[in-house]
Parts: structure tokens; sequence; C-alpha cells
């Protein structure tokens, strides 16, 4: 909802305050027949963005468009409007705005990079996401296969569309689509505007692949008055392939329907003389009848058989067979009219375009046919609509219409706010809607209408000159922003929302915060640990001497605790699986108990609408593997590790479909083998109470290790199960902010070295397939290095990363160097919570824990600035209060509501300015077992009293649950 709320004083200061009550020319959802289909629709190449990554391989007009001239400013869609990583935020907008489906198309260069053969499974994945993301929010998918965007590698190795081969290669490309998305896309187009690729591809040549001959366009290559219908003829023949194919092999099963998309600009006769007539008829023959007329009754309209002659292609006797009927629906993009007239003489050229022998115009008896929209080619002619559907009615039969594309652009500078004021593409919406409507109660079949476009985009040749979306995109940072065509639901809701908070004086101060504050799809969530909520420990390191023996025996009482989570409106719950609980000896022999535990709570989460995030790793290796090879120290740890992992994929993966491999791996390697404060208690013994290891070298060993546990994991995953159980992967990396003390160069290269060493240490070798340039630099030989094929398997080993963000702490060099070599001293750093006198914040309950707000924000604008915009999880944030508080004292948390106000309100000002966080989890969910400290810590938002487990949700559960209610 972010886009919304933070349009709303635009749409005031464009003055849209009665937008509420927006005249609709008597239409609503009413007006058309029952079951009536409206959505919004957008291609590929112009909003996905990450042309060059992603796997994705090049199509034809990534290549056209880095050649100078081709395109408006030299514009590219190399970013576009980034939809691959905004697909959420989109399709939210989609759902908030009452539409019924999402017509997006699939990129063929992303699913085969070459065009046939290896499979790109990370373009897999994210057409998984955005199709499962589409269904849970209720909109239905409509797939389009090609819009434009043919692989160059096709283009290269036999000349694309011109070749017979393309046939049996797109129907392959068809029919993997069909079985990897098929049980969940039922509505498919074969081809965008079919007549386009042809005729601006090889009659005139402006688009690519840029074929003409030379008496027709500045082409170096091509033959107008051929190619096109060969290529017109490949298409159809394409098309009809994919159909059969779906026909015979999924359409009864997936129970799904098929068609293609034409373009149909209307041509109304200039005069009523028969000349005209005649000439008008040419053109709605060479234009829709191309394509329509042979998937209607298996040849070409006769005009152009008798106009083309040789020169036209042939049906075989069984390619007619295949091609007659080859739809359950035909889509119509209809945008404008055109008068046509017959030419006073006849061209001295033969290309597609000279055989309509037809005269445009725009203008009859001196008044132009419409107003103009920013395209030069477009004229808004509503009547144009009606006569369109009719005509096809008329000639084609009762055949099932669907109106795929329709809308206008304006000028592609049109700037915040006068941006969003589009009282000109209402009005073009509302009449062309009506004259729809008109044709619809005249008995057409049309049985839905897709506006053009959700979003401004790349507009092909006219780059960003060009604005045709509903929604307002600002290019320099994406963000999106409605335009008044959808603010009506906007400033309806906002007037309640304002009369309700004036009204509602018991309500809790959330600091304006809502769930609305966040970006759309914003998933929030709350944690826990396995061992920390059922788990065992070791004795006698524990605050009093406790154990997690019994916890908070979520193992008996996760009903209660899942019902917890819905009762306060939380959306995801963080949990971590104990390995040992399912490998007791960490190999071999399975617990069919522990794995049935696991199975009945993630199924009480999905019953309940919570969704799933597991944690395959917190801070619980079997001791088992500990003692036979002393644990992380070991590289047979990566092998039994993942070898445990894809047990998980294979038994939970189907309902879990958001993972992390280590919780917090840093704290693993550095309290655990460097000051030894945690198991397995290694240290050097001029440094801890340990007796054994070497916190020189093993720290670094056992990073290593996990990195490549990780990696190797992420791999199996990508190889496996992705693609069929359509899951993301990830890592949950703990990250302090390190400020420095002073503006100092010293102080600062001292905090930069500390980040390094802290998050760096993990975060950058899965992103860039290396350890930061200070760690190589200060550990030297002590750090262990990846190999070549490491190295590939590292980098880029995560689909989100998890941020632990809890405190910030001053970094100034140390006035004197350490004599002992270790990871904490390879840091060179002092730390410090008090600058001039004054504490860095109030400090929790924990000793190490300082209520710091602002570096929530530096952390995650750091993370954004320093390793590229990735995808951002904030997967544990929260504070802690003693654990001896007692009822009823223990649920007046209000220090806690605070600290989530303002840690979450310096997230948002990090979000606003572009770092890409996708959620947002509170740690914990209830009161538990806090490792060395037992429990005489309280992270819980729910009061667990110990001695009998009940839970008391405290005032901070009510406090998220009125953030996070969700806007009807």
């Amino acid at each position: 909802m972010k886009p919304l709320l933070l349009c709303f004083a635009f749409a005031v200061i464009v003055g849209i305050g009665n937008a509420a009550v927006m005249d609709t020319g008597g239409l609503s959802r009413d007006s058309f027949p029952k079951g009536f289909v409206f959505g919004t629709a957008t291609s590929a190449y112009q909003v996905e963005g990450m042309a060059n990554k992603g796997g994705r391989g090049p199509c034809i007009w990534d290549v056209y468009v880095k050649q100078p001239g081709h395109i408006a400013n030299n514009d590219t869609a190399d970013v576009a409007v980034d939809q691959y990583h905004h697909y959420k935020e989109d399709v939210d907008l989609l759902a908030n705005f009452n539409f019924d489906a999402y017509r997006f198309s699939i990129s063929w260069s992303r699913i085969f990079p070459e065009g046939v053969g290896r499979v790109n499974w990370e373009g897999v994945d994210y057409y998984n996401r955005l199709i499962n993301y589409l269904v849970k929010k209720g909109i239905t998918p409509y797939g389009n296969l090609y819009h434009y965007d043919l692989p160059q590698a096709l283009q290269e190795k036999y000349n694309g569309f011109l070749n017979r081969q393309i046939v049996e290669d797109y129907a392959d490309y068809a029919e993997f689509c069909f079985k990897t998305f098929g049980d969940r896309v039922k509505n498919w187009f074969t081809f965008n505007e079919p007549r386009i690729v042809a005729a601006l591809g090889f009659d005139n040549g402006i688009n690519p692949p840029s074929r003409c001959s030379k008496e027709v366009g500045n082409c170096t290559d091509g033959n107008s008055a051929i190619e096109p219908y060969i290529v017109g003829h490949n298409l159809i023949l394409s098309h009809a392939e994919a159909v059969k194919r779906y026909r015979e092999k999924y359409q009864a099963k997936q129970k799904g329907s098929i068609g293609i998309l034409l373009d149909f600009n209307w041509y109304e006769p200039l005069t009523r003389s028969k000349a005209d007539n005649y000439a008008a008829q040419r053109a709605r023959d060479f234009h829709v009848g191309w394509f329509l007329h042979p998937i209607r009754y298996g040849e070409y309209p006769r005009t152009m058989q008798e106009i083309v002659g040789k020169r036209l292609p042939k049906f075989t006797e069984e390619e007619v067979k295949m091609v007659n009927g080859s739809f359950d629906y035909v889509g119509i993009n209809q945008y404008t009219t055109s008068y046509i007239s017959n030419p006073t003489s006849p061209s001295n050229v033969t290309s597609y375009q000279s055989d309509w022998n037809a005269a445009f115009a725009n203008a009859k008896n001196g008044v132009q046919i419409g107003p103009r929209a920013n395209s030069w080619w477009l004229y808004i002619v509503p009547w144009g609509m009606y006569k369109t559907v009719t005509y096809i009615k008329e000639r084609y039969g009762d055949m099932n219409v669907i109106i795929s594309e329709n809308g206008m652009d304006d000028p592609g500078n049109a700037t915040l706010p006068n941006g969003l004021k589009d009282t000109t593409r209402i009005k073009f919406f509302k009449d062309y809607m009506t004259q729809l409507k008109k044709a619809i109660d005249e008995g057409a079949n049309v049985t839905g209408y897709f506006a053009w476009s959700l979003l401004d985009n790349f507009e092909w040749l006219l780059g960003y000159t060009s604005r045709f979306g509903i929604v307002y995109v600002d290019y320099n940072n994406l963000k999106r922003c409605v335009k008044v065509t959808v603010m009506k639901r906007l400033l309806l809701c906002f007037a309640f929302a304002v009369i309700i908070g004036i009204g509602n004086v018991a309500v809790m101060d959330t600091g304006r915060l809502s769930r609305e504050s966040f970006p759309m799809g914003f998933v929030l969530g709350t944690s826990t640990s396995a061992y920390q909520v059922e788990g065992m420990a070791n004795k006698g390191h524990i605050a009093n001497n406790d154990t997690a023996d019994v916890a908070d025996d979520q193992y008996h009482h996760y009903k209660e605790d899942v019902d917890l989570l819905a009762k306060f409106n939380f959306d995801a719950y963080r949990f971590s699986i104990s390995w040992s609980r399912i490998f007791p000896e960490g190999v071999g022999k399975v617990n069919w108990a522990g794995v049935a535990y696991y199975n009945r709570m993630i199924n009480y989460l999905v019953k309940k609408g919570i969704t799933p995030y597991g944690n395959l790793y917190h801070s619980d290796l079997p001791l088992a593997l500990q003692e036979k090879y002393n644990g992380f120290l070991n590289h047979q740890f990566v092998e039994d590790y993942v070898d445990y992992v894809e047990f998980c994929f294979k038994t939970f993966g189907d309902r879990v479909k958001n993972w992390f491999t280590f919780n917090e791996p840093r704290i693993v390697a550095a309290l655990g083998f460097d000051n030894g404060v945690i198991p397995p208690l290694r240290c050097s013994k001029e440094v801890g109470n340990c007796t054994a290891g070497n916190l020189a070298f093993e720290p670094y060993i056992v990073g290593h290790n996990l990195i490549l546990s990780h990696a190797k994991v992420v791999k199996k995953y990508r190889e496996k199960y992705q693609a069929n159980q359509k899951g993301r992967i990830g890592i949950l990396l703990d990250f302090n902010w390190c400020e420095p003390l002073t503006r100092s160069k010293i102080d600062n290269y001292a905090a930069q070295r500390a980040r390094d060493f802290h998050v760096g240490w993990f975060l950058h070798p899965i992103r860039y397939g290396e350890y930061p340039r200070t760690m190589q630099e200060i550990v030297g030989e002590r750090l262990p290095k990846f190999t070549e094929e490491e190295v590939k398997m590292v980098n880029g080993s995560f689909d989100y990363v998890g941020i632990n963000q809890y405190t910030t702490r001053y970094i100034s060099s140390p006035e004197t160097p350490s004599n002992i070599t270790s990871y904490q001293i390879d840091w060179n750093a002092t730390f410090a919570t008090t600058k001039n006198g004054v504490q860095i914040g109030l400090r929790a309950n924990s000793g190490w824990l300082y209520i710091v707000p602002w570096g929530m924000y530096k952390a995650v604008t750091y993370v954004k600035e320093r390793y590229g915009n990735l995808n951002i999880i904030i997967s544990e944030n929260g504070m802690d209060n003693p654990g001896n508080a007692t009822l009823p004292n223990g649920l007046k948390d209000t220090t806690r509501i605070k600290f989530f106000k303002d840690y979450m309100t310096q997230l948002k000002k990090a979000i606003d300015e572009g770092a890409n966080v996708t959620g947002y989890f509170a740690w914990s969910l209830v009161d538990n077992f806090e490792w060395s400290l037992g429990y005489t810590s309280r992270f819980g938002i729910i009061y667990v009293d110990y001695k009998n487990l009940k839970r008391y949700p405290k005032m901070s559960a009510y406090w998220f649950k009125q953030l996070l209610e969700k806007k009807q």
C-alpha cells in the first residue's frame, strides 16, 4: 500500500480530492455480463528488467536498442521498471484496485537463453514466484508466450521466423511452459500481435530484425514483397502447433484455454463510395484477417490470395486441419481508428503495406477523427471499439473475444505531481468501455477487458518518452505512484482512516506506522528457534544452571502459538528445525517422530494462513558430529549438512517455500571458536578458559566450512527442488551497526574493518565470490581460499539475505596494538557505548543490547549501497526485559513498543530511499530460553509463565495487532 499513501499528498496538490466520486458514465462491474474478466497487462521486455542478469539470454530487442539512433534518447530496457524485483508490489496494486486478472508475458530467452536446449532455472523460478503470488492474491494469471522478444541466438542461428525450424523450436518452448506453469496458468496466448512482428520487422524494418527492401526502408537486407508473408505463415504454424500440443497433451488435465492476441485498429471508409469501402475492407483483411481468417476458416482471406498471389505461402491439407479452429478465444488489442480511401495512384513498390492498396487519413472534411494521444499513431476514437467488435462478430461468427489491450499514453516527461492527473485517460477508458458495452449488449461474445498498461514502462521505439500506465513510475527510483485512474479507492479508504483515527482514543500510538506504510506484499512476521522453544542444552554454563529440557514446550503447544500468530495478524512465522530431532546422530537413522512434529506444525501454519519460513540451522549442531570429527572444523560437515538439508527439502518443501540455511554463522564461528563462550568452547588459552582450540585459525576454518555448506545446499536446492517446489532460499546474518566514534580517517577505517569482519565475512563471498579485501590483507594465509569451482558455487548463492539487527556500537582505532592473534583482534577496532559522556542509547536487559534505532537505517542502507540492492529481510529485531518480571507487570512492555515503533520507522526511511527490504520479523514470538542468559531474559511479545507454560499476550502483541490490521 505504500505507493498509495505516498501519493495522497500529490493527489491533494493536483486537485483530485474529489476523485472518490469520479464519473464512470454509469459503468460498473454489473454493467457487463456475469463472469466478465477485468484485468490489466504488461509484457516481459517492457517491465521486467534484469536484461543481462538472472541467466537470461539476449533477445533481438537487446541487440537493437544498443545501436544508436533506434530508440528515443537511446533508452534501453536493461532495467525497465524492474518488475523482476517489484512483482509483489505490482501484484498488490492489482489486488488493491479490484482487478480480476493480469496478462503478463514470458521471456523466451529468460527460460531458454539460447532459444533451445539448456534451461535457465533462475528464470523459471522468477515466473513461478510471480504466478504463485498472483494466485495467492486472487489474481488470475493470463500467460502470453511471446511478445516481440525472439531469442537472439535463434535469429543468428537460422534467421528466426524466416526459417521453418522456428515452428518446432517455438512449440518446444511453449510446451515447456505448459508443463511447468500450466497447473496454475489456465489462460494462454501464443503470440502478441504477430502482424506487428511480420510487418514492422520484415516489411518496413523499423523493428528488429530490421529487414526490408531497399526501396522501402533503411535496411541492410530483406525483401518486403516476400519475407513478411513467410514470417506470418511461420507464426501461424507455430501458433497452431503449440495449440495442437496443448490440446493433445495438457488441456484436458489442466483445464485451461488457449488463444492468440491480434492487433486491430478499425478502418473506416473515408467516403461512402464503393472504392473507399473496398479499400477499407482490404485494409481489414490485410490487418486482422491475415491471422484471424486462417485460424477461423483454414485459409487466408480471398483478398490476400488474389493480390499477393504466389508470394503468399500455402497451407498443406494437414496444416489446414491443424490451423483451422486453433483457438479457444481470440484476444483483440484495440486502440485507434483511421479513415481509409482508395489511393489516387498505385504504388510502384511491391511490399506488404503497398499490397493493401489503401490510403490512410486522420481527418475528414477538415475535422480530426479524434484527439491525439502522445503517440503519433494513437487517435482517440471510442466508436472504433464498437465497430471493431461488431465486425469480428459478424464476419467471423460468434467466437469468444477478449479485449486484451486498450489504452492511451501521455508524454514520458510528465513529472510528479502532474503525471498523476490523467483525466484524459479516465475519459478514454470510460468512452471506449461504453462502446464495448454497446457491442456486448447487441450480442458480441466478449468475455474480458484488459487495460494497457498496469505500469508506465519501456515503450519500444519510444523508450521512456511515452507513459501508458495507470500507475506512474518514477524512472529515477522506480517507485510506483497511482494516477487518478485508480485513485478512487485510495481516497475513500483515506477518509475512513481519518474518521476512525480521530474517534478512537483507545488506539495505541504506532507513530503513524501501519501495514500500508510498507511496500505491497511486505511480509510481517515473528521468529523463534527450535532449541529455545523445544530443545536440550548442556548444564553448567547457563545462568541459574537453567536448561532447555522443556523450554516453552512448543512441541506440545504449537497450535496455541500458531493461533496467537493468526490472532495478532502476522503473515509469517520463522521457525528453525532441529537437526538432531531429525537425525539424532547427525546422519543415518531418521527420527520419524521428529519429522511428524514438524509436519504437524507446518500443516497447521498453512491451515491458519501463516506462511512458514524454515531455518535449517540455529546453533544446534548434533553432539554426535562434534564428537565424531570436531563438527564445523572438519570438511565432512559440509556433506553431512547437505544430506540433512536435502531431507528437509524433500520432506517439507512442498509447503515450506522460504528457506534459510544458517542463522548467524558469524556467531557460530566467533563465539564458539574465537572466545569460546558458547559450544564447542574452543579458544586459545591466552583468551579464554578453553581446553582446546586456536583462535588465530579455527574461526576462519569454521566460517569457510559454513559458507561452503550454505552454497552447496543452495546449489542442491536450485538444481533439484526449486523449480518444482517454487521456493526461495537465503541465509541469516547478524549485523549490529558499527559507527565511527569520530570523523577521523582512522576511526572511519576502523569502523569499516569492523563491518567487513562482521557482516562482510559471510555476505561478501556469497555476493561477490571472495572475502572482503580487508580480511584478505589482514588475515593473510590464515584465511582459507575458495577454489575456482567453489567461487562459482558460492557467488550468488542466495535469493534473499536475512539481517538480524538489534544494536549499534561506536568504533575507534585502538591506541596500542594487541600481542594476540585472533579473529576479534584482527578487527583492530575498539568498541564504545558512549561518546562525549553520552550513552549511545538506552540499555535493554542484555548487557550488549543498547537501543539505537538509527542503527537500523544505517545497517540497511549500508547493505544496499555496498552489496547492491539485494532482497533483504529483517529477520530478527527486538529487545529484552528482565526474566524475573512477573504478571501483570511483565505484560506492560511499553519500552518494547517504543523500540519496535522507532526501529520500524527507521526501516521505513531506508525503504523509502530505495532499500529492497521485503519483510520484517520481530524477535521473538514468545519468551524463551535465551542461551547463556537462560530464563533471565524475556524477548517475547507473548509472556510465558515458566511454572505452567501458559501464554499471555503483552501490550506489544496488541500493538502489532493494530499495526498489522488489513484494511478492507
